[in-house]
């Protein structure tokens, strides 16, 4: 299951708290969930070849969640994939994972 949530972050206090986000998200990058750890990757210097980019990414074996600030818009958007036995515990997994993500970055 995937889902893209953009949050908006209006005026010039609002760019200032997308940077702040994604600063202390870049530096502390432990997001608290109830679906356990993830592995945090930082593409702000290039991964793998690919050029630098202000994308911030966590996954686990069920999850994938990409965050970034959109480069045109006051937005940060958050890309989820989500994998489970069931539809019904993929669109709970995904529901309680928003909810986390989404006050994180409030």
């Amino acid at each position: 299951l995937t889902d893209l949530v953009s949050m908006t972050y209006p005026g010039a206090s609002g760019a200032e708290k997308m940077r702040n986000i994604i600063s202390t998200v870049r530096n502390n990058p432990s997001l608290k969930s109830s679906l356990g750890p993830f592995d945090f990757t930082d593409f702000g210097e290039g991964v793998d070849g690919l050029p630098k980019s202000d994308v911030l990414r966590f996954k686990n074996d069920r999850v994938r969640i990409l965050i970034r600030p959109s480069g045109t818009e006051p937005k940060m958007k958050i890309y989820y994939q989500i994998k489970a036995d069931t539809a019904d515990e993929t669109v709970q997994m995904l529901n309680t994972i928003k909810k986390d993500i989404e006050a994180f970055l409030s």
